[in-house]
């Protein structure tokens, strides 16, 4: 047996840490969800449009063009769910329970799927607001090309990483 198959896989624990670190940042923001502040005003604040804060103005046109609020604090909800899961199964990766990755393979396609219809379900009935308004626009683009990659990396890098031929291996002697 030579020394790299005697040593014990460090991706697991860098694997777990992510999953555990990404689930308190989701935890974090799906609680600020639920306190009152909805994804688009976490997201214009991260925008360098505008005054920082929302306008009373803009902020009534959000809510007039968007989904009803019992959307907003369900999909809330989901996040703070997901990402207990998410956090739970990472710590349960470290300790190497077998049944970890498929828990995770099925969290990412349900987040994958989830995060889709957030977007949607938020920007579909905004289109006419998208299209006259240039802050709303930069939202709009900014959650499109900044906010949903960085959702979405882990769960496709999870569902990619999980399904290589080395880490099934290496699941597989932990039974």
């Amino acid at each position: 047996m030579n020394e790299l198959e005697s040593k014990p896989a460090q991706w697991v624990t860098v694997c777990g840490a992510i999953c555990v670190i990404v689930g308190g940042l989701m935890l974090f923001g799906g609680c600020l969800g639920l306190s009152g502040m909805d994804e688009l005003q976490q997201l214009h604040t991260a925008i360098p449009i505008g005054e920082g804060e929302l306008s009373d103005s803009l902020q009534a046109e959000l809510i007039e063009h968007g989904p009803p609020m019992w959307f907003a604090r369900a999909s809330s909800i989901c996040v703070v769910c997901f990402s207990l899961f998410l956090l739970m199964q990472g710590i349960f990766l470290i300790q190497r329970d077998p049944k970890v990755p498929k828990r995770l393979i099925l969290w990412s396609f349900c987040f994958i799927i989830f995060t889709t219809v957030v977007v949607l379900m938020n920007w579909v009935p905004r289109w006419l607001l998208v299209a006259s308004n240039s802050e709303v626009k930069a939202m709009f683009l900014a959650q499109l090309l900044i906010a949903m990659p960085m959702q979405l990396a882990l769960p496709v890098g999870l569902i990619i990483f999980f399904n290589k031929q080395k880490v099934k291996a290496d699941i597989a002697q932990w039974r």
